[in-house]
């Protein structure tokens, strides 16, 4: 028999009960499943809420949706927008189960799953190992097929990647078919690699945090005031480096056990938002440093936009797309994330949290703040805002030197800074004096420093010339690495353009031959996307063909078997080129490497193809980098993590709220004018002990490092 998650008899006791749907297809698939595979009940995949995952590791998931709905009640809108379900009786639009279960298992590859996204990019057949079934408990497979077989059919997108069930679709030989077609109960071409399983494996099954993997945190009186508080309503502010984050997670854990003495634990739901994406690792480090026992899955940690997107799923309300004419990003702020009414006819049906907790509350708008208290917090539940002020890089509206939000009292104020050595901290001082003293309300030096620390740390500027290259800071941060012998692990590299960060990457990969870790798209990744548009031009046709008779032994065409593999190859390969065009002298090697590893003459390689294709390489380029890659970068900064053993490569907005041994910081001409002051200010407060500026001739931000003085009222900067 299958093992079920959590224990079925659980499951009966839930306070809100499974739908009789539900428990009729988990009771199917428990009888008729063997030990191999594991069923998960409404597992929380930080926001996203399937009805019912069945995994087998090594082969794939199925995930369920169930629909106790009485078919009859229901039609599809042909007419006026294709896949538009309408419920008759109310004229209500609902979005389709179709689309909903299919988000999750899209939601599995863009968000969820470390690596998973990569696999299919490299080869979209991957997307076969997860699947999508959607159960009618009150329908006849007949009348499933009335409603939606045509657009199920039509779409194939679903035609491919779901099968749709009736009450009476419930028989074993149907199950075996299904497990059959696919590929759950056989194997196939289709597999993932074993790291994948044991990423999903570990995301789906519930887990237990004990006391015992903690870290013991001696707190100061005034964050074990804010930790052990149960005042409904707080607003925290503090200082950079104050440990802001570290008492939010130890609030959230103390919030938890206060509501388990009121519910059953697996009841127990406690939210952890932040704007920024990558700050979600942040704080689920931070969170299983907490010396307490706690129920992991009761704590859902993700950015405000991404939990939006969530509930609008779980809930089936459908999301449509913007007019031709409009601003894609304002039409969905106006219409979703910033309208407050958004779920006034659904209020009853959101899912309520016994805490919500916001870190970097600066960085959110009025009413996100009034739609998370209105709709997602039970009654009495609890409500807490962190943030700083100054810490301000999206340019959000203030009041009276403050940032605006729905708690009424004044902030509590975390005033002591644990994070940077005494030059650091005097230039985040001085800096504050220098750009925010019309602004905000400035700390104080006592505030921005540590008594017990007695290390001075290491503050380094360097103007370069404009067009310094890759290569250029490729040699200033090896020489950082050698001369102040700074192990990788404990530098981050800042920027403001992706583009220029994610070409020095794969500059710094190729030279030092060492691993990095990045908040953007690799540029292996931006090509191999591409090739699938682009592969058709002449040249691009030709390396493939060269690359597939050279290394595969195979003529190129789409329905090799080698098909992925050869775009991957080739995706390296034009990588390589890019380099190597911007710095022959030190790339000429790691291009002949990789000509040679795909089985190609180098000589010939450069005449014939290098030579007679510069012009079309140069478009190639272009395509390529003009194209949005949002979604790859999402991904990214979800599984970006504080300690892999690497240098990490990150633009400031998404390092922000972390801090690193040493920061190397790149200022470009146009920062601070676009970006803000407040921008700068958070890449000069990472810093825990060494910081490295590198500036672009970007006049404005030198100007005001020449006025920052420490507390002598000497110079910080030498220039």
């Amino acid at each position: 028999m299958a093992k079920v998650y959590p224990a079925f008899e659980t499951i009966k006791k839930f306070k809100q009960r499974p739908t009789e749907g539900e428990l009729c297809l988990l009771e199917f698939l428990m009888e008729n499943l063997d030990d191999d595979y594991e069923i998960f009940f409404n597992p929380y995949l930080n926001g996203d809420r399937p009805d019912v995952i069945v995994f087998r590791y090594g082969y794939g998931l199925l995930i369920f949706e169930v629909k106790d709905w009485n078919l009859s009640n229901y039609l599809i809108d042909k007419q006026s927008e294709y896949n538009v379900w309408i419920y008759k009786e109310a004229r209500a639009k609902v979005k389709s189960p179709l689309e909903q279960v299919y988000k999750y298992k899209e939601n599995l590859f863009e968000l969820h799953v470390d690596g998973l996204l990569a696999c299919k990019i490299n080869d979209i057949r991957k997307m076969k190992a997860i699947s999508c079934v959607v159960y009618f408990h009150k329908a006849s497979e007949q009348e499933v097929n009335a409603l939606c077989g045509d657009q199920f059919m039509d779409d194939p997108e679903f035609k491919y990647n779901m099968t749709l069930w009736g009450a009476d679709d419930l028989t074993a030989d149907n199950l075996k078919k299904l497990l059959e077609d696919r590929y759950i109960s056989r194997k196939s071409k289709f597999e993932l690699p074993d790291y994948i399983y044991t990423n999903i494996r570990r995301i789906l099954e519930p887990s237990e945090h004990l006391k015992e993997q903690g870290k013991h945190i001696t707190y100061t009186s005034q964050q074990e005031n804010i930790i052990y508080s149960d005042i409904g309503e707080q607003r925290v502010s503090g200082v950079f480096g104050s440990g802001k984050t570290t008492v939010l997670v130890a609030r959230a854990v103390q919030a938890y056990k206060r509501a388990c003495k009121e519910k059953m634990r697996e009841e127990v739901k406690i939210l952890i938002l932040t704007f920024n994406i990558t700050l979600v690792n942040y704080i689920k480090d931070r969170l299983n440093n907490v010396a307490e026992d706690f129920y992991r899955p009761a704590f859902i940690i993700c950015n405000y936009h991404t939990f939006i997107n969530g509930e609008l799923n779980n809930m089936g309300i459908k999301v449509y797309s913007p007019p031709v004419q409009s601003s894609g990003d304002q039409w969905f702020e106006d219409q979703y994330y910033s309208n407050v009414n958004l779920f006034a006819e659904h209020k009853e049906a959101t899912s309520r949290y016994d805490a919500i907790l916001i870190d970097e509350i600066q960085d959110y708008k009025r009413p996100w703040m009034d739609i998370l208290k209105l709709y997602f917090l039970r009654a009495g539940g609890e409500y807490v805002l962190f943030g700083d002020v100054k810490q301000n890089i999206y340019g959000i509206d203030t009041e009276g030197r403050d940032v605006k939000t729905n708690v009424r009292s004044r902030p509590i104020r975390l005033n002591h800074s644990f994070r940077s050595d005494a030059k650091v901290s005097d230039l985040s001082y001085a800096f504050q004096k220098v750009a925010f003293v019309k602004k905000y309300e400035l700390d104080t030096p006592e505030e921005n420093t540590l008594a017990f620390i007695s290390s001075d740390g290491l503050v380094n500027y360097q103007r370069l010339d404009a067009g310094y290259t890759v290569g250029g800071v490729y040699s200033l941060v090896r020489g950082i690495i050698e001369q102040e012998q700074v192990s990788p692990n404990d530098i981050v590299m800042l920027g403001v353009d992706n583009s220029w960060l994610c070409l020095f990457d794969a500059y710094y990969r190729y030279r030092s031959r060492e691993k990095t870790l990045t908040t953007m798209e690799t540029l292996e990744i931006r090509y191999r996307h591409d090739l699938a548009s682009f592969y058709k031009m002449e040249y691009l046709f030709d390396l493939l063909s060269e690359i597939s008779i050279h290394k595969y032994h195979c003529q190129w065409s789409e329905k090799s078997l080698c098909k992925n593999q050869i775009m991957v190859d080739t995706a390296k390969l034009l990588s390589r080129i890019e380099l190597y065009d911007l710095d022959p002298d030190h790339m000429s090697r790691v291009l002949e490497e990789c000509v040679y590893e795909f089985g190609l003459d180098y000589k010939s390689f450069q005449d014939v193809y290098l030579n007679n294709n510069k012009a079309y390489i140069k478009e190639f380029q272009g395509k390529v980098h003009g194209l949005d890659y949002k979604f790859i970068r999402r991904n990214k900064k979800l599984h970006f993590w504080a300690n892999p053993g690497m240098i990490k490569i990150s633009i400031i907005h998404s390092f922000k709220g972390w801090e690193s041994h040493t920061i190397i910081m790149l200022v470009t001409p146009g920062t601070t004018e676009d970006v803000l002051d407040e921008l700068l200010y958070v890449g000069i407060t990472r810093a825990k002990t060494n910081l490295f500026i590198f500036n672009f001739g970007n006049i404005l931000f030198e100007e005001r490092l020449k006025a920052c003085r420490d507390r002598q009222g000497n110079p910080i900067i030498s220039i």
